[in-house]
Order: structure tokens, then C-alpha cells, then sequence
């Protein structure tokens, strides 16, 4: 079987890559046991280190057949007569991560039949990761019936590469207003030292409703009220009665926006231990709950993986 990274270019174009990860491969799985997408790990051969359980229930795998799991072998169950010929598809697959390598993921819908014999059409990523000891390709596979329900508008960003930064973050916070049921809101990303934050775009309710002179665009921590505590925290902020006293608000500056209740979720890169991006939302007329905060950081996470490779984060 190949090798996934090809010529002495494309392993250029992996060393470029920035990755500071100290995980083990082990460490990097373990991370994804908790998430709905079928995961996987692969080496530079196309072998799986090792896969969650949403990947194995979606081909019925199971863990002893890891150590001669492929790519290859997921092509073979393609039910597509363009995929009869797996050694021509796998030479596909191997220019599609070529692809991958150059602009740090590539993103494509394949077809799949499952060991059931069920037939599947499926949203593939792959990206390159370095680990603690080197290489890997993480592969991530979701069936489109749930990808088409929840993440359709998402995937026509994926599809539309001319999108500006600013153009996504109006179109994902669109997203997680209406998911949360609020009326306005904002999107942040944070800087590597967690002391700073760059605004992306408020909501046009926000922006209609907003007083304040000289709007900022980038924000120090030390400065932050209420909303700057996601970040101090390190844990989403709920307040459903935004009038009642909380010194944590340090005061509201003229101009600012008038709200009754508020959400803050910062979003964690995929180790866990950054904080990228803090979204603000406001006014839904019912209290904010647990259920708001999951289906933000489900739409924000997407969010975060399309705009770091465009801004080179």
C-alpha cells in the first residue's frame, strides 16, 4: 500500500504544518470518545491507529480489526461502479490528501455501503495532525441525512472558498442565534495569550441597536465585564437577568447595547486547552440553558475548523 504523503514535497508541506500538540496518538483518540462524528486516526500509510465508537457502529468494525483497517478497505465498500476498480479509487484518494496537505484539509462527499449492506452517502474531512511522535491523518466521516438537517448552510460555506472571514462569522453567528433562539449577538477570536480579543461581527440587531462611539474592534481581558468571564472561567456564562446587580459586569458603557439576558461560550480548540473564539448571545425570551450552550458550541466548533485555515490561525 502507498504512502499517503507522497513525494518529498508534499512532506515539505507537512512540516510546515503547525501543530504544537504534545498528545500521543492514544491521548489524541481518547479525545474524540465523547464526540457524535465517526472519528478515526490514520498513519501516513492509510493504516488506522484506532477509531471512536460512532465510526465503528457506522461500518461495524470492531477494535480487533484496527491493525488492518485501511482506507483502502473503506473504499472497498464503495456500491458506485466508478469505485469497482478500489486501486484507481485509492490513487484518487491519494491525490484528494495531496490536496489536503497544500491547504491543510480537504473536504468531500463519497459513497459507502456499510458491512450491512447499508447504503450510505457520507461528508468525509481529512487534515493532517502532528502528534508527539509524528504524522497522522485524522478522518472524519458524517452521514449526509444528518449532515443535510443540521449542517447544510455549514457545508455551503466549506463549498465557497472566496468567502471572506467576516462573511463565515455573520453566517455561523446567524446560525447560532437562530439555534439558541436569541436576537442578537456577537463573535470574538482570541489571541494566543488569552488576553485579547478581535471582534469578527455583531449581529444586525446588535449593530441597529448599539449607541456606542468609536465601537472597538479588539478588546484587552483586563477590561472586560460580564462577557470576559467565559474567558477568566474558562466556562460559558449564563445570566438571565442581566438587570439585577453583578459586579462582574464592571458597568455598562454608554451606548451599550440594552439587553435582559445573556449567553457567553468560548469554544476550545480540539485539545481542549486554548480558547479561540467567545460568542455573545442575547434576549431570547426564555431563560438560556444547557441545551442553548451545546448547540452553539456544535455550530461555533464547525465555525472555528473553516475560518483557522483561512486566517492561518
Amino acid at each position: 500500500m502507498g504512502n499517503l504523503m507522497g513525494n518529498s514535497e508534499s512532506k515539505d508541506l507537512l512540516a510546515a504544518i503547525k501543530n504544537n500538540s504534545t498528545n500521543t496518538p492514544k491521548q489524541y483518540l481518547k479525545m474524540t470518545s465523547n464526540q457524535l462524528d465517526a472519528i478515526g486516526l490514520t498513519d501516513s500509510k492509510g493504516y488506522y491507529i484506532g477509531f471512536n465508537e460512532p465510526l465503528s457502529e457506522l461500518f461495524g468494525f470492531e477494535d480487533k480489526e484496527v491493525a488492518t483497517l485501511t482506507l483502502q478497505n473503506l473504499l472497498s465498500l464503495s456500491h458506485e461502479s466508478e469505485y469497482e476498480n478500489i486501486d484507481k479509487a485509492f490513487e484518487e484518494l491519494k491525490e484528494k490528501i495531496s490536496t489536503a496537505l497544500s491547504r491543510g484539509e480537504i473536504n468531500y462527499k463519497w459513497k459507502y455501503k456499510t458491512i450491512q449492506n447499508k447504503k450510505l452517502d457520507i461528508f468525509v474531512w481529512i487534515h493532517p495532525v502532528r502528534l508527539k511522535d509524528g504524522m497522522y491523518f485524522q478522518v472524519i466521516l458524517r452521514p449526509s441525512v444528518d449532515f443535510d438537517k443540521k449542517y447544510s448552510k455549514i457545508e455551503l460555506l466549506l463549498s465557497k472558498p472566496d468567502l471572506s472571514p467576516r462573511e463565515i462569522s455573520m453566517f455561523c453567528l446567524d446560525e447560532a442565534i437562530k439555534a439558541s433562539e436569541s436576537t442578537k449577538g456577537f463573535v470574538c477570536i482570541v489571541n494566543k495569550t488569552q488576553d485579547k480579543f478581535t471582534s469578527l461581527g455583531w449581529s444586525t440587531n446588535a449593530l441597529k441597536q448599539c449607541k456606542m462611539l468609536n465601537k472597538p474592534l479588539v478588546f484587552n481581558l483586563e477590561e472586560t465585564g460580564l462577557w470576559g468571564e467565559a474567558i477568566r472561567q474558562r466556562k460559558p456564562i449564563i445570566e438571565n437577568d442581566y438587570l439585577k446587580p453583578n459586579p462582574l459586569k464592571r458597568g455598562i458603557p454608554v451606548g451599550h447595547v440594552p439587553i435582559t439576558r445573556c449567553a457567553i461560550v468560548p469554544i476550545f480548540e480540539s485539545d481542549q486547552k486554548r480558547i479561540v473564539v467567545v460568542v455573545g448571545l442575547a434576549d431570547k425570551e426564555s431563560d438560556y440553558t444547557q441545551k442553548d450552550i451545546d448547540s452553539v458550541v456544535k455550530i461555533m466548533s464547525e465555525f472555528w475548523q473553516i475560518v483557522k485555515n483561512k486566517l492561518n490561525l
